[in-house]
C-alpha cells in the first residue's frame, strides 16, 4: 500500500533502514536534513505511541536495493505520516539512506525537565561525572565526538561549578547512557554560558555515535569536592564502603 513504511536489515523489528512503498515498489528515504523529527513521524507511523527515537548515521544498516524515493523530507513531528511532511521526489541514484530505531517510552519514565538543562552522572562527586542533557522530557548523552576543554568549561559553568581547572573525558569514562544520544560534535569556545549557545555539527538526535562514547567532564581539581557530598570508599563495590563526607571542600 503507498506509503507503508517498514525498517529494514536491523537487528530486530524495532530499528533499521528506514523503507516507503510506492506503486508497489519499496524505496529509501536519503537521509539529508534527516532528524529526531522524522524519526518521531516513522515511529509513530510504525505504532509506537510515546517514541524514543534514536537516529542513526549513513547508511548504518546497508544501502538499500530500491530506488530513493524521497529527499528533502521535513517534519515537525506531529504527522501522522512520512507523506504529510514535506519532501520532494526529485530522485537520486546515491544511497545515503536514512536509518533508525524506535522503542516505546512509558508515561512513568518521563522525567519533567527543560529543554537544554544539564546534569552529571555516574562521578564519585558531584563536579564530574557523564554529562547528560535534557531534551523532550528525556535525559540524554552527548557523543565524545570533538569533545575538548572548551566544551566541558561550559558545560561547568552552565552547571555554577569551579571552571579554573576542567578536564573533559572521553570512552564513557563514567559509564554508559542509558537514554539516546542528543547532540554529536559539539564546538564551543569556552566563553558561552551555555552549551546550548555553542555551534553543533548535527541538528538534535542526529548522531554517528555508539554507547561507549559518551562524553564526561571534571569540574575543579581532583582533589576537590562539594561541601556536603558523601562517597563510600575501599568497599567491593561502589554501593558498600567507609561513608567520607566533604567539608570545606576536603573529605
Amino acid at each position: 500500500v503507498d506509503g507503508t513504511i517498514h525498517l529494514a536489515d536491523g537487528t530486530d523489528s524495532n530499528e533499521g533502514r528506514v523503507e516507503i512503498c510506492s506503486n508497489g515498489v519499496w524505496g529509501t528515504v536519503y537521509n539529508s536534513g534527516w532528524d529526531s523529527r522524522e524519526g518521531e513521524v516513522v515511529c509513530k507511523q510504525l505504532g509506537f505511541q510515546n517514541p524514543k527515537v534514536y537516529i542513526y548515521d549513513t547508511n548504518e544498516f546497508g544501502g538499500g536495493s530500491g530506488p530513493v524515493l524521497l529527499t528533502s523530507v521535513s517534519c515537525t513531528g506531529s504527522e501522522s505520516s512520512l507523506y504529510d511532511c514535506s519532501y520532494s521526489t526529485t530522485y537520486t541514484l546515491s544511497h545515503y539512506d536514512a536509518g533508525l530505531r524506535c522503542e516505546n517510552v512509558e508515561t512513568s519514565e518521563h522525567v519533567s525537565c527543560t529543554n537544554y538543562d544539564l546534569r552529571l552522572v555516574g562521578g564519585e562527586v558531584s563536579n564530574e561525572g557523564r554529562v547528560e542533557m535534557c531534551y523532550g522530557n528525556v535525559w540524554g548523552s552527548l557523543c565524545e565526538d570533538s569533545w575538548d576543554i572548551y566544551n566541558t568549561e561550559v558545560v561547568c559553568r552552565q552547571l555554577g561549578l569551579n571552571t579554573d581547572i576542567v578536564e573533559p573525558f572521553l570512552n564513557a569514562y563514567f559509564g554508559e547512557g542509558l537514554g539516546p544520544f542528543h547532540y554529536d560534535s559539539i564546538n564551543c569556545g569556552g566563553s558561552e554560558d551555555y552549551l546550548s549557545d555553542c555551534s553543533k555539527s548535527y541538528s538534535i538526535g542526529v548522531h554517528n555515535c555508539k554507547r561507549g562514547e559518551e562524553a564526561g567532564v571534571r569540574c575543579g581539581t581532583k582533589g576537590d569536592c562539594i561541601h556536603g557530598d558523601i562517597k563510600l570508599v575501599e568497599g567491593s563495590n561502589q554501593y558498600e564502603g567507609r561513608v567520607e563526607v566533604c567539608v570545606d571542600g576536603g573529605w
